[in-house]
């Protein structure tokens, strides 16, 4: 069987017309050259070899970063016609898991360990494309926000640590990924040029921190956006601006540049990729079901074009499904959490992309209306006294379904597209 290729693409003039033609009226534009930005990750030769799809033929993305253009020039979006064509019947897969950071002794060694994660690589490997929420900041030096209960930071090995477990991206546009203060944040932006995958969400300026990764599978292409839309530390004091590293923010009343900004940039990849993703930090701590913000952040991601959008912050499941044609999940959880919680379960997210509803939405344009998401799979798992989860027993499965499944009424999502 001929293998499945799969690549990831960071077109330096798409992410110019993110940064810049793709403001909506008030959002603030930089003058002149954008600051220099990371430089590209290790070629994938020099990287740990692509992680295996549970499908024989097929080959995950290699992992590289790319940099925002210095200047504004920029060639238009290609048509949809002009895409790679879609190749082979069977989905594209993503998977998502929730919360993670390498707080406390056990959970430090793992952070130092590169294969410290390899109990969980089995269900984080299996997807052509693996996102999850890194919550800390990567560094070890720094001051904690003042007056700030919680704060969390890991060293930059971290990073291999995930992906060597099969993560391709890490979203840090999150209530910890500035924690330790501006030493911290300076410490984190040294560490992405030569990370082992994808961070989003945060970055040397609001271009970097807005800039997604993205990725073509077998044909299709897919953007995936980080943002949090929690009103606290972080937003207030690192949202990232044209000359401030931060995070991406999209915080009501969405007036802020930043917000503006995203809503914008989303809203302009939905015309150039098959599939944008936007994974969120969102909700209220200790709730199973979605706040009105959610749902109003929900509705604003899906009129901007969004065809998923999915996060947590509630450390807590929530429900996943269908809003229109927009796939959508409120809470995934911890996933590596020191503290185990009162409700320790998690899991890991795959979502399906069906090929031949992208195709059909490439030929309607605008118009098209199918979800291209046409399943999810929800793998349930319970955080243990290590901080990290496990699979229970069969009746624990069924168990943590069934609880998940009890959360559709209060999400008003439906099970199917």
């Amino acid at each position: 069987m001929t293998p499945r290729l799969s690549y990831r693409t960071a077109s330096a003039a798409g992410l110019a017309i993110l940064a810049l033609t793709g403001c909506t009226a008030g959002a603030a534009v930089p003058a002149g050259p954008t600051p220099p930005q990371p430089a590209s990750s290790p070629s994938p030769a020099a990287k740990t070899p692509a992680k295996a799809s549970t499908k024989p033929s097929a080959a995950k993305p290699s992992a590289t970063t790319s940099a925002t253009p210095t200047t504004p020039a920029a060639p238009p979006a290609p048509p949809p016609a002009s895409r790679p064509p879609i190749t082979g019947a069977d989905p594209v897969t993503m998977a998502f898991a929730g919360d993670v950071h390498f707080e406390k002794d056990k959970l430090r060694a793992v952070a130092a360990d590169p294969n410290g994660l390899s109990s969980l690589k089995p269900y984080l490997s299996r997807a052509d494309i693996t996102v999850v929420n890194l919550e800390t900041a990567v560094t070890t030096r720094g001051t904690p926000i003042a007056g700030k209960q919680f704060t969390f930071r890991a060293p930059e090995s971290a990073l291999t640590t995930l992906a060597n477990a099969g993560v391709d991206v890490a979203g840090m546009a999150n209530n910890h990924g500035a924690d330790f203060g501006p030493v911290g944040l300076v410490d984190t932006m040294k560490a992405l040029p030569g990370a082992p995958l994808k961070v989003i969400g945060i970055g040397q300026n609001l271009d970097q921190a807005l800039s997604p990764a993205t990725f073509t599978v077998d044909g299709v292409s897919i953007a995936v956006f980080n943002a949090s839309a929690l009103k606290e530390e972080t937003t207030n004091l690192f949202t990232a601006s044209a000359t401030k590293p931060g995070v991406a923010a999209l915080v009501k009343p969405y007036k802020s540049t930043s917000a503006k900004r995203f809503l914008a940039a989303v809203k302009d990849a939905s015309a150039r990729y098959d599939v944008v993703v936007a994974f969120l930090h969102y909700g209220e701590e200790g709730q199973t079901c979605p706040t009105p913000k959610q749902v109003e952040v929900v509705n604003l991601l899906a009129d901007a074009g969004a065809d998923a959008v999915i996060g947590g912050h509630s450390h807590r499941v929530q429900a996943g499904g269908w809003t229109k044609d927009t796939y959508v999940n409120y809470g995934l959880g911890s996933f590596t959490w020191w503290l185990v919680p009162s409700q320790p379960a998690t899991g890991v997210l795959t979502i399906s992309i069906d090929k031949q509803r992208v195709a059909a939405k490439r030929a309607a344009g605008a118009a098209a209306s199918a979800s291209v998401i046409t399943k999810e799979d929800w793998q349930p798992m319970l955080i243990g006294a290590s901080g990290l989860p496990s699979v229970p027993d069969a009746a624990g499965v069924a168990r943590l379904n069934a609880a998940r499944q009890g959360l559709l009424g209060c999400s008003k999502l439906s099970p199917a597209p």
